[in-house]
């Protein structure tokens, strides 16, 4: 058993298909049939049940399956304490990140990291909160970026910051002298805007639900006229005057958007989240890791 054998059928067993997972390895598709037939003969299983449709694992591939993400954890972590001996002369960092957040938040802090440690070299994953727990759960990734509430029993975290949740409506929108008032006084914002059309990121983000709960506690369930997974769409759709939405301050700040639209603080204390990194409990960290985490929290800091 070599690393390619396992990661040949790691992929297979995660695109359920030879032929997505050969474009995936960038190899043919018969080639691809062929070095998962031989491993299966020198094994003397079937890792797979090429009848089903899509094609799944038989019990020996998933007894297969679980053992080689565990091979290659350990090999990333030993990976890891190696680089760590090294001095920083050479290494990895895999970070998970979402949408959101690699949209306005990474670009900074990587180009900086690259100038102090030119030989770590940074991969960064996208993904919803879920497919990133996943990646970790597999060992490929060493931890993600996330908002509290996440699952204390697999994971340990580092905050980053505190980030509040803002009510964006469109500039000259004529509610907003209301707004403005309301704020002066203390009073939720986010009930002026009750009958208001709403533009909200997809299920899949956190983001979501927690415009969903606000407005909730706020007394009313929004109008949502729009939903996109493109948080930049987001912006320049309320911006635009196509409806209202809640968006983090830290985005507001960093995101380099022409545009803005009005923002108002919400009363609200779940208006305010956690950001922290999320990494496996027990699981081996890195020098390289540590370094970016400080310098992560340093700039977010400075901002």
């Amino acid at each position: 058993m070599d690393f390619r054998s396992l990661k040949y059928v790691l992929e297979v067993a995660e695109q359920r298909s030879f032929s997505k997972a050969a474009e995936k390895l960038i190899i043919a598709q018969p080639s691809l049939s062929q070095y998962i037939k031989s491993i299966e003969e020198k094994l003397g299983v079937k890792l797979f049940d090429r009848n089903a449709n899509p094609i799944r694992l038989t019990p020996e591939g998933e007894l297969y399956v679980k053992t080689a993400y565990k091979i290659l954890a350990e090999w990333n972590e030993l990976d890891m304490q190696l680089t760590d001996i090294t001095n920083l002369q050479r290494g990895r960092i895999v970070l998970g990140v979402s949408q959101l957040r690699s949209s306005f938040m990474m670009a900074k802090i990587i180009a900086q990291f690259k100038q102090r440690f030119p030989h770590i070299d940074i991969y960064f994953v996208e993904g919803t909160i879920s497919e990133l727990e996943d990646l970790m759960m597999k060992g490929r990734a060493d931890m993600f970026i996330t908002t509290k509430p996440y699952n204390e029993v697999y994971y340990d975290s580092i905050k980053i910051c505190m980030e509040d949740l803002l009510l964006a409506v469109p500039p000259g929108h004529h509610l907003i002298k209301k707004a403005k008032q309301a704020v002066e006084k203390g009073q939720n914002v986010l009930k002026i805007f009750s009958r208001e059309p709403f533009v909200l990121p997809l299920p899949t983000q956190r983001l979501y639900y927690n415009t969903l709960t606000l407005c909730r506690n706020a007394g009313f369930e929004p109008k949502v006229v729009i939903q996109t997974e493109n948080i930049a769409t987001v912006v320049s759709m309320v911006t635009e005057g196509l409806g209202c939405t809640l968006l983090p301050n830290t985005l507001i700040k960093n995101g380099n958007y022409l545009h803005l639209p009005e923002c108002f603080p919400l009363s609200d204390p779940l208006a305010q989240r956690e950001v922290v990194f999320a990494y496996k409990k027990g699981s081996y960290m890195s020098i390289a890791a540590k370094k970016f985490i400080e310098l992560t929290i340093k700039l977010t800091e400075e901002d």
